[in-house]
């Protein structure tokens, strides 16, 4: 996850973190815990975030999942 690309995307969105919490069903604590990397975000939260920033694909993708290609002629 790039927490760091995740942080900026909230600021700019302008949505407040008690919110995002709220609607993610956990508390500000623990969003923060998460935001810190001190947490993981579960597939059904990074769902809801997504929605509630109206995330595209890509940005999704950039933020959550480190793409990693294993060239399986070489593995």
């Amino acid at each position: 996850m790039n927490i760091k690309k995740l942080n900026d995307f909230i600021s700019q969105s302008g949505y407040p973190k008690s919110e995002l919490a709220s609607r993610l069903g956990i508390s500000r604590p623990s969003l923060y815990m998460k935001l810190s990397g001190e947490r993981k975000f579960t597939a059904d939260e990074i769902s809801l975030l997504a929605k509630t920033l109206r995330m595209t694909s890509k940005e999704i993708c950039d933020i959550f999942f480190e793409n990693k290609v294993i060239d399986i002629d070489n593995f």
